[in-house]
């Protein structure tokens, strides 16, 4: 759903000022713009119900392959790791120092594909992936490790 702002109702008032929009169409801007004012604070408010409710019927546009995010993976699964770290954003990454200092093998899960190629480039493995995402389909290597922190702020845990 797209949301029209206030300030397209000025730019309107002022097409109709100068003539390029007649009354008609000024009242059919009006009647979106209230429209979708109203309802996009009752989707945000409730983003999570309407998730549930519509996320099967829009898989139909989700990319079977998302190459990006694919191409950040450098995993080697044949390797044992000590710690898997999940959240890899600044607490994350201070963490994930400090485990390299102590000369832990350590496996990265984070959905910022930012984050994840600034750690790719010092050479440690990492794993494109939200754990907010129900339908996350890729396990983590959880087949053998010492430790598994996950990172998450406050505002994520509402």
């Amino acid at each position: 759903m797209a949301q029209i702002s206030e300030f397209s109702l000025i730019v309107a008032a002022l097409g109709v000022s100068i003539g390029h929009i007649n009354e008609e169409t000024m009242g059919l801007i009006t009647l979106v713009g209230v429209v979708t004012i109203f309802l996009s604070t009752y989707m945000i408010l409730y983003s999570y119900p309407l998730y549930r409710i519509l996320s099967s019927p829009l898989k139909i546009f989700e990319r079977r392959n998302p190459y990006r995010e694919a191409a950040i993976e450098t995993f080697a699964e044949t390797r044992p790791v000590d710690v898997i770290l999940v959240g890899l954003g600044n607490y994350g990454s201070g963490l994930m120092e400090n485990l390299l200092w102590r000369k832990n093998t350590i496996v990265g899960i984070d959905f910022d594909p930012g984050a994840l190629d600034n750690w790719r480039k010092r050479g440690v493995p990492v794993l494109y992936g939200d754990m907010a995402d129900p339908d996350s389909k890729k396990p983590a290597p959880i087949w053998y490790f010492g430790l598994f922190r996950m990172q998450r702020n406050k505002r994520q845990m509402r």
